[in-house]
């Protein structure tokens, strides 16, 4: 009798690891302002950003340049630390779950914040825009070095 719990729980560990990554985020995007002047501020933004990415990095980040907007438009003193640790964290939103621990993913997220430490919940550290602002007020407070990836993404 106590074997049929353990499969059970092996076989759901097993559903989870193939079922999580094959999981699409549906979030909403708030486009950037229609202004010329910020429409070529953001556009010479993303062309930095683009400038030294091999090309299958560039090819990912075409399909993401509604992304690579809101980092060029909200945070533009942001952009490059943001984008480095994004693409080092989630593989640009690739990989949401990580650092796992008994079979649970402690890191979610784009930038894989672990939840249970930090004032974010779920449904914000899979958002690009809510994760993105959380990421950044505590790049503001100087909390950078909470994330592994940070110093490589500041060198």
């Amino acid at each position: 009798m106590s074997e049929i719990p353990k499969r059970l729980g092996v076989a759901f560990l097993i559903f989870l690891l193939i079922w999580f990554p094959f999981q699409t985020v549906h979030e909403e995007i708030i486009p950037p302002s229609e202004s010329p002047e910020i429409k070529e501020k953001v556009e010479r933004c993303i062309n930095t950003l683009m400038d030294g990415q091999s090309d299958y990095s560039k090819a990912i980040l075409e399909k993401q340049r509604d992304k690579l907007e809101i980092l060029c438009s909200k945070y533009p003193d942001f952009s490059e630390v943001l984008l480095c640790m994004w693409e080092k964290e989630s593989s640009y939103g690739k990989h949401l779950f990580g650092d796992f621990w008994n079979g649970k993913p402690r890191a979610i997220g784009h930038y894989q914040v672990w939840i249970d430490k930090h004032s974010i919940d779920y449904q914000c550290a899979i958002d690009f825009n809510c994760s993105t602002e959380f990421v950044y007020q505590m790049l503001k407070e100087g909390k950078g070095n909470l994330w592994t990836t940070y110093g490589k993404c500041v060198q």
